[in-house]
């Protein structure tokens, strides 16, 4: 099965929410799950082996309740598998990901081990940094929600709305950093039949007068230079994905860049908006924590976050055929 994908669990209703989405993902890919549930180290007189064994046969008889529910209904049994790990849940994870090499990884925002409102850039931030793998992040939509598994998989989701053809809007700002969102983007794009929707925002431009007020311009009264430079690029990025078959939207907008992505995504009945975690700081910079952040308070759609490319990493406008995730 090429198409891995593994959701985090903690063992909370509010991770859980992050399975109808990875489930989804699973039958747009024909791909499997893996679902992983890590036990954090305790104080060093309970982390005895027998405690320790304890704890991960607790953690395997959750999982295989969670494995069940999804294989009643939702996939085949040999779609779905788990694994129990101990330790530093972010060092386990990341190397997890490394052994396993996903497809992506799907976890919530929110869960039992974490605070109220979890700090994006705290927990998915450094897994980004430590892995390859693109993570979707998921906000549950009600945090007091304590329905149970097989209600919560019942639930629509931006991914049930379009099974078979995905819509992905993916956030650039004409650097080559942020073009690390068009990786994942096209892949499911490509298995899906789906819709890319390349988005730029520029900025605004401010002025001041001598009394230290700032304004605005208008729309109108926007740099020409710079909304020439964002469409000759989107333009560029849109001829050689539609070149490379797929099917491709390409659309700028000026103003305030979490505004504008959230305003441009309901509009497009986006199910994923794509960003990558740290493009180049310069006009419309998508960061990790931020943009981000911002966008996933307000939307509600889950992000798929992923790192920058390395410098020997191919672009998919530059690779020689369709990119797929192994």
């Amino acid at each position: 099965m090429l198409n891995k994908i593994i959701v985090t669990l903690d063992g909370s209703k509010l991770a859980e929410k992050a399975l109808p989405y990875a489930i989804q993902l699973a039958n747009m890919l024909k791909g499997s799950i893996l679902l992983v549930r890590v036990a954090e180290h305790s104080s060093v007189n309970t982390d005895t082996p027998q405690n320790i064994k304890d704890v991960l046969n607790n953690i395997e008889t959750y999982l295989n309740q969670v494995q069940e529910t999804i294989t009643t209904k939702y996939l085949p049994p040999e779609q779905v598998n788990t694994i129990a790990m101990y330790g530093d849940p972010l060092n386990q994870l990341a190397s997890l990901i490394e052994l396993e090499k996903p497809a992506m990884v799907v976890m919530t925002t929110h869960g039992r081990s974490i605070l109220p409102r979890m700090l994006v850039g705290s927990v998915a931030n450094r897994l980004l940094q430590q892995t390859k793998a693109p993570v979707v992040l998921i906000r549950p939509t009600n945090l007091e929600d304590t329905s149970e598994l097989a209600v919560v998989l019942e639930e629509p989701n931006s991914l049930s709305r379009h099974a078979d053809r995905t819509r992905l809007v993916v956030t650039l700002d004409g650097t080559p950093e942020s073009e690390a969102a068009l990786v994942p983007a096209e892949m499911l794009a490509r298995e899906t039949g789906g819709t890319i929707f390349l988005l730029q925002v520029v900025p605004p431009i401010y002025t001041s007068d001598f009394s230290g007020n700032w304004y605005v311009y208008d729309v109108e009264d926007q740099s020409e230079a710079m909304l020439k430079a964002a469409n000759d690029y989107l333009d560029t990025v849109e001829t050689s994905l539609i070149a490379r078959g797929l099917n491709c939207v390409k659309v700028v907008r000026v103003g305030n860049a979490a505004d504008e992505i959230v305003d441009y995504a309901r509009k497009a009945d986006a199910s994923f908006v794509v960003m990558a975690t740290h493009a180049r700081r310069s006009f419309g910079q998508i960061m990790l924590g931020s943009v981000a952040d911002e966008v996933m308070r307000r939307s509600h759609l889950p992000i798929l976050m992923v790192h920058t490319l390395g410098k020997k990493e191919v672009l998919p406008s530059e690779a020689p055929e369709a990119v797929t995730s192994k």
